[in-house]
């Protein structure tokens, strides 16, 4: 298991990640994972739950569960729950009955855009598993008065969708 909450208060204060694996491998073998993530208070915005990033940015796990939990906290654009980006891959490699797990929650607090629950982005990023099921959920922020655009449930752009598991996507706005 790894779990982090950000530091990082107030009105110069951004790029807070609760838990960041950033061009690194998270790996438990035959074991399961556990990701808990809670962004940052900042008030400049990227205040991200968990960030996962880069070329070499690796999340996986052998075990019967691999999940991935994210809150996004603070003001501005871009406080979200779970950010899978840059060519960074997620995976559960068990065969049979593994399941891979990603919520995230943006924030509530944010009056911006693009504050998303889950967001999943670049052409060789992806999420993974070798025969169990995937199941991605998500909340949009930005709850407050003037809040911005984009503040989606769950957001998947350009990524690696093909997948032999069956793969189940619930999003909200709040």
């Amino acid at each position: 298991m790894v779990s982090g909450i950000a530091g990082g208060t107030g009105a110069t204060s951004a790029f807070n990640a609760g838990v960041a694996v950033l061009d690194s491998t998270l790996a438990a073998g035959t074991g399961n994972v556990l990701v808990l993530g809670t962004g940052g208070a900042g008030d400049l915005g990227t205040n991200i739950g968990v960030a996962i990033s880069g070329v070499t940015g690796l999340v996986t796990g052998g075990g019967a569960t691999v999940d991935i939990t994210g809150t996004g906290l603070g003001n501005g654009d871009d406080n979200i729950g779970v950010a899978i980006v840059d060519t960074a891959k997620v995976t559960a490699t068990k065969a049979g009955a593994s399941t891979l797990t990603i919520s995230g929650q943006g924030s509530t607090d944010a009056t911006g855009e693009s504050n998303h629950g889950v967001f999943i982005s670049g052409t060789k990023t992806s999420v993974l598993s070798a025969q169990g099921q995937i199941n991605i959920t998500g909340n949009g922020g930005a709850t407050k008065a003037a809040s911005g655009n984009l503040n989606t449930g769950v957001t998947i752009v350009g990524t690696d969708t093909s997948n032999p598991a069956t793969v189940a996507v619930q999003g909200g706005a709040l």
